[in-house]
């Protein structure tokens, strides 16, 4: 009698962590988080808007810089790694180049700023073959730029990213970005802050190690 309790209290234990294991792979919407799991390569093109001084834009439709604020545009290239740990978390580090355009009322030439960066995200699946990344955060160093004004050096922020994907149909390549006005803050060690609006596509390979 003692041997079949025991039996039967291992067994409510091993399924109690499979059910447990369960509710950590999955989305409360009930698609498994685990198609995305791995070790990925990318490459990302993006296209920024950046609005500063005071830092914002004005409401949609008009999505447009505040009025008076400090605006240029943005050109900008990552190559990195994302890894996605199958229960709703990624991390990427990655190196960029941004190539940045002032607007013309500021009568300033454009600049080159290059970086390294690392950046967290949560994410959820839509479908089995969609997901969303959310809550993205990313902190990095600069590692070029214009001296003038102490960017080489300084360390930047930038909060509230969220991108959409699409998983390739034997889910060795993803591809996501941004298209929706979603704003991010901007925030440089040298004081500069300023409120992005950003377009990105992003292609990613699973690597194998």
């Amino acid at each position: 009698m003692r041997t079949q309790r025991l039996i039967a209290y291992a067994l409510g234990v091993g399924l109690t962590c499979l059910s447990a294991g369960s509710v950590l792979a999955q989305h409360p919407n009930g698609i498994p988080l685990t198609p995305l799991k791995g070790h990925y390569h990318f490459s990302l093109n993006g296209t920024c808007i950046l609005a500063a001084s005071p830092p914002g834009f004005t409401a949609l439709p008009d999505l447009q810089p505040s009025p008076g604020a400090y605006s240029e545009v943005d050109q900008f290239y990552e190559t990195g790694s994302i890894t996605f740990d199958g229960l709703g978390q990624a991390i990427s580090t990655h190196k960029g180049l941004s190539i940045a355009s002032v607007a013309p009322a500021f009568n300033a030439p454009p600049y080159v700023v290059t970086y390294d960066q690392t950046c967290g995200f949560s994410y959820v699946m839509k479908s089995i073959s969609s997901f969303t990344l959310q809550n993205g955060s990313c902190s990095g160093t600069n590692t070029t730029g214009p001296t003038a004004f102490g960017v080489p050096g300084s360390t930047a922020k930038i909060t509230g990213l969220t991108y959409e994907g699409q998983i390739g149909a034997l889910g060795s390549v993803l591809t996501y970005g941004a298209t929706m006005p979603s704003q991010s803050l901007l925030e440089v060690s040298n004081g500069f802050k300023a409120t992005q609006l950003c377009g990105t596509l992003v292609t990613a390979v699973r690597t194998i190690h």
